[in-house]
């Protein structure tokens, strides 16, 4: 708000407060973010997935930008690097499924896109456009549906339709139920 609305020093303390908080009780020993601490910071839950790091992207890259303070444009760089770590790096994250149910979903794309537009506005830095673009072009060929008009969240390794509970589609009628291969994409 204190960036894109109107620069109350109230907005700025009440920031601040919120990146302390970050600071000193949303990390573990390793370096990766809870994705649940209690009011007091006490943690309560931590997930295999790394989205909480690329929330604090975006709390390090707002408070740069309102600030100018260097130290948390490289606290947004670092916390952004550890999400495209453990989402890019094979086997870092364990995988959710055996193979005999492989599957792939759109959140780190979706909320990739997402983190690192805030930081190329944030930080003034253009660098982020190119892993934008392979994550839209990861959607355009694994997620997008044109037999279904749709995007799909979750999708085989190979972008298939998932006739199953797990891969969150509504059950269509038989005459309905296409599924489009690679190679038609």
């Amino acid at each position: 708000m204190y960036n894109e609305v109107e620069q109350c020093e109230e907005w700025l303390k009440t920031g601040k407060h919120g990146i302390d908080f970050l600071e000193k009780y949303c990390y573990d020993e390793n370096g990766k973010m809870y994705f649940v601490v209690d009011k007091k910071g006490k943690p309560v839950r931590m997930r295999r997935y790394v989205f909480s790091e690329s929330f604090a992207a975006i709390a390090y890259a707002a408070y740069y930008k309102a600030t100018g303070d260097e130290k948390y444009k490289e606290k947004a760089k670092e916390a952004f690097d550890t999400f495209l770590r453990y989402n890019t790096g094979p086997g870092i994250i364990p995988p959710k499924f055996t193979e005999n149910r492989q599957m792939r979903g759109m959140g780190a794309p979706m909320i990739g896109i997402v983190t690192a537009q805030e930081l190329r506005k944030n930080l003034n830095d253009e660098s982020y456009i190119k892993q934008i673009d392979e994550w839209i072009d990861e959607i355009r060929k694994y997620f997008l549906n044109y037999d279904y008009k749709a995007v799909m969240e979750v999708v085989s390794s190979e972008g298939e339709l998932i006739d199953h509970f797990d891969g969150r589609v509504v059950r269509l009628p038989a005459s309905r139920r296409k599924h489009i291969s690679t190679s038609e994409r």
